[in-house]
C-alpha cells in the first residue's frame, strides 16, 4: 500500500470516527454500545434505537441482527453519503431508501431540502415511515423506480437480506 493510499484510508477512518467524537460522551458510548454490543444479543428483528446526531432526541430505529446496523454504520460512521456540493439541494430523491438512514442523514445535512424516500419492500417501508414520522422534510413513498415506463413490479428475491432486495417487472 502506498503512503498516499494509506493516508487516504486513515483520513477516511478518522472522518468516520468524528461521528462519535462530535456527540456528547454519554451519547457516543450509548450509540457504540447499542450498535456493537446490544443489538447482536437481542432477538432478530427486535428494535434498537440509536442516536444519530448531537441532540440525543433524534434516534433511528433499527432491527437487531439485520443489515440495518451495517447500513447505519455505513451512513453515519463511515459517512458514505458525505458529498461535497457547490450549492445546497432543494430536492433529494433516495431510491431504495431502506429504513431511512440516508434520508435522515441528508435531512440533517440539508435541512431546507425535501427528501423523497422511495422504498419497495413493505417491512423496510414500515421502518422508514417510523424513522421519518417527525416531519423532518422526508416524504416516504411505498414504490419502486423502474426504467422509462410504468410497469407492474414485484420483489424478485424475497428471501434476501433487507438491503439486497431487487424488483423486477411481472406480467399478469
Amino acid at each position: 500500500m502506498s503512503e498516499k493510499s494509506l493516508l487516504r484510508r486513515l483520513k477516511s477512518l478518522a472522518k468516520g470516527l468524528m461521528y462519535f467524537v462530535a456527540l456528547p460522551p454519554p451519547a457516543s458510548v450509548i450509540a457504540f454500545w447499542r450498535v456493537r454490543c446490544a443489538a447482536p444479543s437481542k432477538e432478530k428483528g427486535s428494535i434498537v434505537e440509536v442516536p444519530f446526531c448531537r441532540d440525543r432526541r433524534y434516534v433511528i430505529a433499527l432491527r437487531a441482527q439485520t443489515t440495518d446496523l451495517a447500513i447505519f454504520e455505513q451512513i453515519f460512521v463511515l459517512r458514505d453519503c458525505d458529498v461535497s456540493l457547490r450549492a445546497a439541494p432543494h430536492l433529494i430523491v433516495d431510491c431504495g431508501a431502506h429504513v431511512g438512514c440516508s434520508a435522515r442523514y441528508f435531512a440533517s445535512r440539508f435541512p431546507d431540502a425535501t427528501i423523497v424516500a422511495v422504498e419497495a419492500e413493505r417491512s423496510n417501508f414500515d421502518m422508514l415511515v417510523r424513522n421519518v414520522r417527525d416531519g423532518s422534510g422526508i416524504v416516504p413513498i411505498h414504490a419502486a423506480v423502474w426504467g422509462d415506463k410504468e410497469a407492474r413490479l414485484a420483489i424478485m428475491n424475497p428471501d434476501e437480506s433487507s438491503w439486497g432486495f431487487r424488483v423486477g417487472e411481472v406480467t399478469d
